[in-house]
């Protein structure tokens, strides 16, 4: 009898951890969890038809580091990976880690970005007039343009952060998280930074003084409002700072590092699909306070 019971019982043990180690089901958590707003007859989010035409990596990142990671923060990774599934039809490829794809041979030292010919930050200037003098490139000259190299963004659904020319180098960066340098003229990569979520604020080249050197750094922000400061040259990380503590907090405007301080502009998405913009004040040699208003 004893035997019997303890059997029984190891039965009972084995079955409720095969339970607990069942996937999730995507359908159902779809229903629970998206499709209030994503559901068909609707026009200001995208449909599940719509959904089904991106790829499986896309939607795991966009719920993991993209638009929908205030969303997806709720859900375990095999719940959005479950979910890609089942809206797709494929499952998500496995993550990997950051490759530097189509590396540069060499990476020679940049001039400087405030005296040479390029465009810096979304709008090429503090005054956001969005017009760069002596670039080059003329009205007759459009007709003629053809394509010389092309670079993909991996896993995602959208990049919407401005690039920049400034130095000599390419600057770029997606939903993924991933910021890049590149060499204008060939496209291949210099250099491949990961931040800790999807970038879209537009990235802005400018100073840095430390105590260990100084040179040029590449600034921005990602989705968890997170500031960062990285060497323009080498991709090294010089600093990164955590700009507002609130869960919905997202960086999404470029910053202005023209004034010795860095401003950047952060986008609170608030119950009730409500916003709220503020601003965040941080140094660009190191870490000196925030402080918070409407914008």
């Amino acid at each position: 009898m004893k035997f019997t019971s303890a059997f029984a019982l190891a039965l009972t043990f084995t079955a409720a951890t095969a339970s607990a180690q069942q996937a999730p089901d995507g359908a159902a958590t779809f229903n629970r969890t998206c499709a209030t707003c994503h559901r068909e007859g609707q026009n200001t989010a995208p449909t599940p038809t719509v959904l089904r035409q991106l790829t499986p990596e896309g939607i795991v990142n966009s719920l993991t580091n993209g638009r929908m990671q205030v969303q997806g923060a709720s859900l375990s990774d095999a719940e959005r990976r479950a979910i890609a599934q089942f809206l797709t039809g494929r499952a998500p490829a496995a993550g990997t880690a950051t490759v530097v794809a189509n590396k540069c041979t060499a990476s020679p030292a940049m001039t400087d970005a405030a005296t040479t010919p390029g465009w810096n930050g979304w709008g090429n200037g503090v005054a956001n007039t969005r017009f760069a003098a002596n670039s080059g490139l003329s009205a007759a000259d459009l007709p003629r343009l053809k394509l010389k190299w092309a670079f993909g963004y991996a896993g995602v659904n959208a990049a919407r952060a401005q690039p920049t020319i400034a130095g000599g180098r390419l600057f770029v960066a997606s939903e993924n998280g991933e910021a890049h340098a590149l060499d204008p003229k060939t496209g291949c990569t210099h250099w491949t930074y990961k931040a800790q979520a999807g970038i879209r604020t537009g990235l802005v080249v400018g100073p840095y003084k430390t105590a260990a050197g100084a040179g040029q750094a590449v600034y921005f922000g990602d989705v968890k409002a997170n500031a960062y400061a990285v060497d323009a040259q080498t991709g090294r990380e010089l600093w990164v700072r955590k700009v507002d503590d609130h869960v919905a907090a997202s960086l999404t405007g470029a910053v202005d590092a023209a004034r010795m301080g860095l401003i950047t502009p952060i986008l609170m998405v608030v119950p009730l699909l409500s916003e709220q913009k503020v601003i965040g004040v941080i140094s660009v040699t190191r870490w000196l306070r925030a402080w918070r208003g409407p914008s």
